[in-house]
């Protein structure tokens, strides 16, 4: 009898333990040690202060540096000499051209020199040339304005403005890196022949037109020839910059390895969180820390 009572009670304190065990558990599930659970995005409902002062390296305002000055560094291009170089030969050719067509017709009466004109220029097929548009009527203008030291002036000066022009750059604007924004003065990072990067301020195609136009106006010709050889050079002109990713990111991070970790003080006692206030990810870094 004595040791089936013993067996008893040895059941019955089990059942105990395991009875006080399963109470606990449920009573303490889903609380942490740590104090109460702190959600981000969340509005705090308990002010939480620091027991003690403590420094620590915040990555969230780092971060936030980093990326204010990466959005600040121009990217680079590098000048892409083709355009100009393809043009110039077109014009180069046209000059030739003209000048043979000239010696031609020199004694021809007004209406067989517009003939003889418009022969020309259908036969100096652009799409054979390249992507440039020619129209009799301005090389009319220009013959019949410029006598043939003028004209061979008037082109020569008009592409060394078109070659100044290229040397700025003219950007894209449907495929810039750089977003524009109105009233805000913005530059190009540009790499020049010699490798050196400068940066310059950003020349749009319009930019580009008005300063061949202006420069042309300059000119010692008359007005009529200068707005002919204005509609003749300006299908020249289009964008020269070519992005460089490669160059772009070195500068970046050339500008970045400056950047010093921020360092966050903590007094003894500061308020970490706030209650009825929004809980931040960067209140939960401190939090954390």
């Amino acid at each position: 009898p004595q040791k089936f009572l013993d067996s008893r009670q040895i059941l019955s304190l089990t059942l105990f333990i395991s009875f006080a065990i399963l109470v606990i558990f449920i009573c303490f599930i889903g609380l942490s040690s740590a104090g109460p659970q702190i959600l981000p995005e969340q509005i705090a409902r308990i002010r939480i202060v620091a027991e003690t002062t403590f420094n620590y390296e915040s990555n969230i305002r780092t971060q936030s540096i980093i990326s204010s000055r990466r959005r600040r560094v121009p990217p680079i291009y590098r000048l892409d000499p083709m355009p100009y170089e393809n043009f110039s030969v077109y014009i180069e050719t046209l000059i030739t051209g003209l000048n043979e067509l000239n010696r031609k017709i020199i004694d021809h009466t007004p209406a067989e020199k517009k003939g003889a004109i418009d022969i020309f220029t259908q036969e100096f097929d652009p799409q054979a040339q390249g992507p440039y548009h020619l129209y009799s009527e301005d090389l009319s203008i220009i013959l019949t304005e410029l006598n043939d030291t003028q004209r061979s002036i008037a082109f020569e000066e008009g592409l060394k403005i078109m070659q100044d022009i290229f040397r700025e750059g003219i950007y894209d604007a449907e495929h810039s890196e750089i977003k524009l924004q109105t009233g805000r003065l913005s530059f190009f990072n540009i790499q020049k022949e010699t490798g050196h990067i400068a940066q310059v301020e950003m020349q749009s195609e319009e930019d580009a037109l008005r300063s061949l136009r202006i420069n042309l106006l300059a000119l010692d010709i008359t007005r009529e020839a200068s707005a002919a050889l204005y509609r003749l050079l300006r299908n020249g002109l289009g964008p020269n910059l070519v992005y460089d990713p490669e160059k772009s990111e070195e500068r970046i991070q050339q500008l970045l390895a400056g950047v010093d970790p921020v360092i966050i003080s903590v007094e003894e006692g500061e308020t970490i969180i706030e209650p009825g206030s929004k809980v931040m990810p960067i209140d939960i870094e401190k939090l954390n820390a």
